[in-house]
């Protein structure tokens, strides 16, 4: 049985650094394009309109019953038979937006569902025109309300990240597998690796509570 030694990964400590800021980068970029689509889709799970509420009940229940793995490879690997060829980062920042941005559209249908109506009412009572009751009174409780939710998703995001190694981006995870295949020291580069989402998604939460904290405090001061 070979002996541990992490000294061994010392000239790979670059490169993984550089795939973590690129896992970051793919998890940020979905976060991004993830978060309107699923606050328009969670408005759209609320509607009284059937022709808006069910193509967004439809489109929720398949990602989020579908695992982001196969998502990923109908992207990669099935669309090309169709003509539509995307790239591997492309690929995977669709496939993590597209799983990323149903469950965000339930976490802000719970938070809409939290509002009372009374609120609703009364904006409209004052004449606010509807884009203002959503973008003055609604989104901003939105959010607040969703907050630690959000969250959570964003560091799930970070994590399932880890699964667009399997068409080779960058990544950590990819980067990692590389390393344990010209080394031979699979357990010390992983465990590393491991170390290193820690890190990240540690990092994540403080930035998110502390971020949170100044929520609540607007939320308590409003």
């Amino acid at each position: 049985m070979s002996k541990l030694d992490f000294g061994a990964l010392s000239p790979y400590i670059g490169s993984m650094l550089n795939a973590l800021k690129i896992t970051l980068f793919i998890s940020v970029l979905a976060v991004v394009l993830s978060l309107p689509i699923g606050l328009t889709l969670a408005f759209f799970r609320t509607s009284r309109y059937a022709v808006l509420r069910i193509p967004a009940a439809i489109y929720v229940e398949v990602l989020r019953n579908v695992p982001l793995l196969v998502i990923i490879y109908i992207l990669y690997y099935g669309l090309p038979s169709y003509g539509v060829v995307l790239g591997a980062l492309t690929s995977g920042v669709a496939a993590l937006t597209l799983n990323g941005s149903a469950y965000l559209t339930e976490v802000f249908r719970g938070g809409l569902t939290a509002i009372p109506k009374g609120q609703y009412e009364a904006a409209r009572s004052l004449g606010l025109p509807h884009r203002h009751v959503l973008g003055s009174v609604v989104i901003p409780q939105l959010f607040r309300i969703t907050f630690p939710a959000l969250g959570n998703q964003v560091v799930g995001l970070i994590l399932g990240s880890a699964l667009v190694s399997v068409i080779g981006i960058n990544e950590l995870t990819h980067v990692s597998y590389v390393i344990g295949s010209k080394t031979f020291r699979y357990f010390e580069v992983f465990v590393v690796a491991g170390v290193m989402y820690l890190i990240a998604v540690q990092l994540v939460n403080r930035i998110w509570g502390i971020v949170g904290r100044r929520v609540r405090k607007g939320m308590v001061g409003s």
